[in-house]
C-alpha cells in the first residue's frame, strides 16, 4: 500500500471518537494518514500527533471545502465523522466509517426513510445531497453513514447485531461488526507492566466535551468528581498519587494536598495505556473506549456516574454483568431523578444534576459519602471478581478483530492505488 494517502477525521464529541481514530491508523503498518478536524478531536490529535503525517485544523461543515481536500486523498477514515463520510461519496473517494454506537442512535425516522436519504446523497446532484444530509439529526447522519460508506464498521455491543441485520434487509450489508476498535498489539504487551500502582488513583473523566457539554456551560460534574478526590486525599491514606485525565481544563496541573501528588489534565494516549495497564484503581464513567482498553489490559475499573446520556444507555446494556457490582450512580443519593430517554434531554438533565448537588452542601455531601463507599466496595474485590469483570465485558465486545479489519482496508485501497496509471 505503499504511496496510496489517507484522510483522517473524527467526530469532536469528547475523547472516544479521536482515541478510536488513533487505534485505527496505527493498524496502517507502514501506511500512515494525516488528521483533518476540529474542537476536541484537533486537540487529542495535536498530543498524539506523532500517530499522524500532518495535523491540521478543518471544518468539515463546509461541504465544497471538503470536497476539494478529500479530492487530494486516495481513501478517507472516518470515525463517526458523518460530514467527511458525505463529502468522500460526493467526490468519489472511497470512506470507511467506524461507529463505536451503531446500536445507540436514536432515530426519528423510519430506516426505510432514511434509506431514501442515502440513495438522494449517492444518486442526486450535490444540493440535493445536501439538502438531504441537512434534513438528517446527528444521530440519522450516523446511521445514514453507515449505508452510504464504502465500508463500515460497527463496535461490537449490545443492540449492534440487530441494526446490522435491519439495514442488510434495507440492501445495505456493507456493515461489520467488530471488537474493540484499539490497538490491540500495542496494548496487550503492556498487560501486567510493573511495578503495579496499586497506590494510585487514576479517574478517568475524558474529553468533558459534545454538543451539549462542556466545562465552561456545564462543570458541575467535574467540579464534584474534583472535591470527591480532594476530600481522598486529604481523608485517607492508601493513595500517594490521583491522576485525573481530562480535556475539562485548559491546561494540566499538579498540586499536593498533604502527603498525596494530584495531577490533572490531559495525558497523551501510549502514556495514559501505561498507566491503567500498572493496574491502579482504576474509575472511568461508562464510556465504551475506556471499557474496551480496560479489557484488553486486563484493569477492571470501577464505574464513575454518567456525564451524559450515552453513558446512561451503555450502563444499563451492562446490567447482569459483573460491571454493574462496582458502578457508582447518581441513584445511590436517593434523589428522585426523571431521566427522559433521549440524547439532548437526558444529558442536560445528568448535567442538571450534578450542578445542583454543586451548589447544595449536603447533597455533595452525600455523594462524597456515597463515592467513599463504592471506593471501599472496588478496592476490596479479590482477584476472581477482577478476572470475571474481564471476562463478562469481554463476551460483550466479541466481533471481528480490528487487526483483520484494516489488513482488509490496506489490501483493497493497495490494489486500486496500485491499478492507477503513474
Amino acid at each position: 500500500m505503499s504511496g496510496s494517502s489517507a484522510l483522517a477525521s473524527a467526530q469532536p464529541f469528547g475523547f472516544g471518537p479521536a482515541a478510536k481514530l488513533v487505534a485505527v491508523v496505527d493498524h496502517l503498518g507502514a501506511a500512515r494518514a494525516s488528521f483533518y478536524g476540529n474542537g476536541i478531536a484537533l486537540r487529542y490529535a495535536q498530543v498524539n500527533g506523532d500517530h499522524f503525517d500532518a495535523v491540521e485544523e478543518f471544518d468539515f461543515s463546509d461541504l465544497d471545502a471538503a470536497m476539494h481536500l478529500v479530492g487530494s486523498f486516495d481513501y478517507a477514515l472516518s470515525v463517526m465523522e458523518p460530514r467527511l463520510v458525505l463529502a468522500c461519496v460526493r467526490r468519489g473517494v472511497p470512506v470507511m466509517f467506524f461507529d463505536s454506537l451503531f446500536g445507540f442512535w436514536r432515530l426519528d425516522h423510519d430506516l426505510a426513510d432514511l434509506a431514501d436519504v442515502a440513495r438522494t446523497i449517492r444518486a442526486g446532484d450535490d444540493a440535493q445531497a445536501a439538502a438531504a444530509f441537512a434534513g438528517l439529526s446527528v444521530h440519522e447522519s450516523m446511521v445514514v453513514s453507515h449505508m452510504i460508506a464504502t465500508r463500515s464498521y460497527a463496535q461490537m455491543f449490545p443492540g449492534v447485531a440487530r441494526r446490522r441485520d435491519q439495514l442488510a434487509e434495507l440492501g445495505f450489508d456493507t456493515v461489520t461488526a467488530t471488537g474493540s476498535m484499539a490497538n490491540l498489539a500495542e496494548i496487550e504487551h503492556l498487560r501486567g507492566l510493573e511495578p503495579r500502582l496499586s497506590r494510585t488513583l487514576v479517574l478517568n473523566l475524558g474529553g468533558f466535551t459534545n454538543a451539549f457539554l462542556d466545562y465552561d456551560r456545564r462543570g458541575g460534574y467535574v467540579d464534584i468528581l474534583m472535591a470527591w478526590t480532594e476530600h481522598v486525599a486529604r481523608t485517607r491514606d492508601d493513595f500517594d498519587e490521583i491522576v485525573i485525565c481530562t480535556g475539562a481544563f485548559g491546561d494540566s496541573f499538579e498540586r499536593r494536598i498533604g502527603d498525596v501528588v494530584l495531577r490533572c489534565g490531559l495525558v497523551p494516549h501510549a502514556e495514559f495505556l501505561r498507566l491503567v495497564a500498572r493496574r491502579p484503581v482504576y474509575l472511568t464513567p461508562p464510556g465504551l473506549t475506556s471499557l474496551h482498553e480496560a479489557v484488553v489490559i486486563g484493569t477492571p475499573a470501577m464505574l464513575l456516574p454518567s456525564q451524559h446520556y450515552g453513558h446512561e444507555f451503555n450502563r444499563r446494556s451492562l446490567d447482569g454483568t459483573s460491571v454493574a457490582r462496582w458502578s457508582a450512580s447518581f441513584d445511590g443519593l436517593g434523589i428522585p431523578v426523571e431521566l427522559p430517554d433521549d440524547d439532548l434531554q437526558g444529558t442536560l438533565a445528568l448535567a442538571e444534576l450534578a450542578d445542583r448537588i454543586r451548589a447544595d452542601e449536603a447533597l455533595l455531601a452525600a455523594f462524597v459519602a456515597n463515592m467513599d463507599r463504592e471506593l471501599d466496595a472496588f478496592v476490596s474485590r479479590t482477584d476472581r471478581d477482577s478476572e470475571q469483570w474481564i471476562t463478562d465485558l469481554g463476551a460483550v465486545f466479541a466481533g471481528e478483530p480490528i487487526a483483520r479489519v484494516m489488513a482488509t482496508i490496506e489490501e483493497e485501497v493497495g490494489r486500486v492505488h496500485a491499478s492507477k496509471p503513474l
